[in-house]
């Protein structure tokens, strides 16, 4: 699904940034990304015995991201999803 939402054609590189591993990833035209919020903070982490070093690329990359979400929300091209109360509470979701 992700791979399918990136145009068939661009002019620009296409990255796609992912928390996840991609085994399976189909898109040769667009470059993707795995990032781990432990190394993005600049810290280092273990998982089943293997050691996941922090790079500098992953926390520049961070670095970049926020500086650009927060252009974009105070541009107002990103904003948040419109509240909608309704009656019933968090209760009623279950029957929504």
């Amino acid at each position: 699904m992700c791979a399918a939402s990136f145009p068939s054609a661009s002019n620009e590189e296409l990255h796609f940034v992912s928390l996840r591993p991609l085994e399976n990833w189909t898109r040769r035209d667009v470059n993707p990304i795995v990032i781990q919020a432990q190394t993005a903070a600049n810290e280092q982490f273990s998982r089943a015995e293997r050691r996941v070093p922090a790079t500098r690329e992953q926390v520049e990359f961070q670095l970049a991201f926020w500086e650009m979400s927060g252009q974009l929300v105070a541009a107002g091209k990103i904003t948040s999803h419109p509240v909608t109360l309704r009656e019933g509470g968090l209760e009623a979701v279950a029957d929504a």
